[in-house]
């Protein structure tokens, strides 16, 4: 009898730990295969005590992606920029930070595909998915601080990052979404240091 219920606890625990060991496979498959961004160049510059920046990077779209995209699904691509204080001891803090936001469609009736500046509100139609990636490719005088934002005596870096946001997808699409390494496009931080 005590032997019978152990069995069935045995066997009522297995799928839990089935499921566990998926999800376990899915994340670490998620992190090996990950599609990554190559950010090609980053130039910092001052004019009138104003650092701006340029930056141009290479995002592509999975093939997972790029089919939601002809099916109607709308895509948020952010580039996040950031002034840090480097610390020794601490952490880094972040000093500021500027956010772009990029909405992608495609509209079927014209086969075109709609770039939109969620910033700006500004919109621009082109007729290949690879005009439209190459204007959100390339961000150019965006203003990052004044340098009166600096005190001297601090050392700084400026960062930059891009992503493809999941969690603007649909509802029903994020489970797959957030366990398939076929939605994770990302740069690495790439970051440099601020000549005062």
């Amino acid at each position: 009898m005590l032997a019978s219920k152990r069995n069935n606890t045995m066997l009522s625990f297995m799928p839990i730990r089935r499921t566990i060991l998926l999800l376990i496979f899915l994340s670490l498959s998620s992190i090996v295969t990950a599609k990554k961004i190559d950010i090609k160049s980053t130039h910092g510059y001052t004019e009138n005590e104003t650092y701006f920046i340029d930056t141009v990077f290479d995002f592509k779209l999975s093939d997972e992606a790029n089919e939601a995209l002809l099916h109607g699904i709308p895509l948020e691509i952010h580039t996040h920029f950031q002034l840090r204080h480097k610390r020794k001891w601490l952490w880094d803090k972040t000093v500021n930070e500027e956010i772009i936001v990029f909405k992608l469609e495609h509209m079927p009736l014209t086969n075109n595909f709609l770039t939109i500046n969620i910033n700006t509100g500004l919109r621009n139609s082109y007729s290949s998915l690879d005009a439209a990636l190459n204007h959100i490719n390339t961000i150019t005088r965006l203003k990052l601080f004044d340098y009166d934002l600096l005190s001297k005596d601090k050392n700084y870096i400026a960062r930059v990052k891009t992503f493809l946001d999941i969690s603007s997808l649909p509802t029903p699409l994020l489970p797959q979404a957030y366990f398939s390494s076929k939605w994770d496009i990302s740069s690495k931080w790439v970051e440099w240091e601020i000549i005062q």
